[in-house]
C-alpha cells in the first residue's frame, strides 16, 4: 500500500511541478528533492524484495512523510506563482468596473454637459 501511495503522490507532485514550471517559477530544488526520494524509494523496494519487510515499511514511512512535505512546498510555490495572475485579473476587472461606472455617471448623473433643450423652435413658413 505504501508503494502505491508513493506513486500517487509522486505523480501529483510531478504534474504540479510541471504546471508551476510553465509559469517560470524556479523548481530545481523540488526536482532535486524528488530525485533523492526516488533513490530512497529504490532502496526501500530492494529491502522489500530482500524480504526485510519491517525495514522497508520504516523506510517507506520516512519517504512518504518527506513526499508530503514536498507536496506542500509545491502547492505553496503554485500559490505564489498564481498570485500574480490573480492580482492582474483583479486589477483588470476593477479598472473595467471603474471606467464603466465613470462613463455611466458622466452620461446619466452629471447632466450639465448634456443639458436638455427647454424649447425648440420649429421653422414655420407663412404663406
Amino acid at each position: 500500500a505504501s508503494f502505491s501511495r508513493y506513486g500517487e503522490i509522486k505523480n501529483f507532485v510531478v504534474s504540479l511541478i510541471d504546471f508551476v514550471d510553465r509559469f517560470g517559477s524556479k523548481t530545481s530544488s523540488l526536482e532535486a528533492n524528488l530525485g533523492e526520494m526516488d533513490h530512497s524509494w529504490n532502496e526501500a523496494r530492494q529491502l522489500y524484495l530482500d524480504q526485510e519487510y519491517a525495514a522497508s515499511a520504516q523506510e517507506m514511512s520516512k519517504i512518504l512523510n518527506s513526499l508530503e512535505r514536498l507536496r506542500d512546498d509545491a502547492l505553496r510555490l503554485k500559490d505564489r506563482a498564481l498570485l500574480w495572475i490573480y492580482l492582474i485579473e483583479w486589477l483588470t476587472i476593477s479598472s473595467t468596473f471603474l471606467t464603466a461606472g465613470y462613463l455611466l455617471w458622466t452620461l446619466m448623473i452629471r447632466r450639465r454637459l448634456y443639458r436638455y433643450a427647454g424649447t425648440t423652435k420649429v421653422a414655420t413658413k407663412r404663406y
